[in-house]
């Protein structure tokens, strides 16, 4: 079931706060205590859909760092994880005699390239395998998600034709119900672009919004748009509603910029970030929020504070 339009789901992305571990996609083997005491404060500041730490947790990258047979391990932990964090929060309240929440435990699937290079000026590289096999490892690890009892899949920065159709069409052999999602940004021209890197850019456009709606067939129950700057996220979610998307429509968007090997953070203008928030739900029907890289415990907070006058 989705929620009424007047209703506001905040989710969280928790690698932000992992990134100052080492190898953050098996974080969750070396440090499950700091992983479940994320996801738990995510839940505490009002966070009501979490995002398990398997966004680069897949065999196509594990293999590739010599981590393979760690791969199910480390997608059991994470969702373990999770789950007992929400377990943990819906006890705490339990005891308040406050009425039970309903929390979703999101699966995270990316094609995040395997054995990240650094080329000429911003271009990045991946070592991906045949497309064949790449595309059996993603159905691999959406299995194992499925397996380990996450309620919905989040496809995370489809943004290529080349891996991300692989990784969307992987997820629809599951029963799982999915939300796409999908990256992008504005280039100095002002044209919606699929978010890459280099001059290695995409045109967002209707069709190829559609052809990945397609991929994803009949359990395809929400898209959202993520892993985008905020300037981008509203002409990326209108292009998602002109396309003919009337379901339910999410923003979780990145601030600051990726400085290899780390994300560089930036401060964030409350105020701002209120008015852009505030055109996601009264122009696009965002019913989704959330936050993505750069983006942590306090502005998930803020935006639970702020929900009325969001909404208004």
């Amino acid at each position: 079931k989705t929620r009424k339009n007047s209703d506001l789901f905040f989710c969280s992305f928790n690698n932000t706060l992992l990134l100052p571990l080492s190898r953050s996609c098996i974080a969750q083997l070396r440090y499950p205590e700091i992983v479940r005491k994320v996801h738990l404060g995510y839940l505490k500041v009002g966070a009501r859909i979490i995002i398990t730490n398997t966004y680069a947790t897949n065999f196509n990258v594990l293999n590739a760092a010599g981590l393979g047979d760690k791969t199910e391990e480390a997608i059991e932990a994470a969702v373990k994880l999770a789950i007992e964090a929400r377990q943990t929060y819906l006890g705490e309240y339990e005891k308040e005699g406050r009425k039970r929440e309903r929390i979703l435990v999101a699966g995270s699937l990316s094609a995040h390239p395997p054995a990240l290079k650094q080329g000429d000026g911003d271009t990045f590289h991946g070592s991906y395998p045949p497309a064949e096999e790449e595309e059996e490892n993603y159905k691999a690890t959406a299995l194992c998600l499925e397996k380990c009892g996450v309620d919905i899949l989040f496809l995370e920065m489809m943004k290529c034709l080349d891996h991300a159709p692989l990784a969307i069409r992987a997820a629809s052999k599951t029963s799982l119900p999915i939300a796409l999602g999908i990256s992008a940004r504005l280039s100095k021209n002002g044209e919606l672009l699929l978010w890459g890197n280099g001059g290695n850019h995409l045109l967002f456009t209707e069709e190829r919004f559609s052809h990945f709606v397609e991929l994803a067939g009949p359990n395809l129950v929400a898209v959202n748009v993520m892993h985008t700057n905020f300037n981008a996220v509203l002409p990326a979610l209108k292009m998602v509603r002109s396309a003919g998307w009337k379901g339910p429509l999410g923003a979780y968007p990145d601030h600051g910029h990726f400085v290899p090997p780390k994300w560089k953070f930036e401060e964030i203008d409350r105020e701002q970030v209120k008015m852009y928030v505030r055109s996601w739900i009264q122009e696009s029907g965002v019913t989704m929020v959330g936050g993505c890289c750069g983006l942590g415990l306090d502005y998930i907070s803020q935006l639970s504070t702020d929900l009325e006058t969001l909404k208004t």
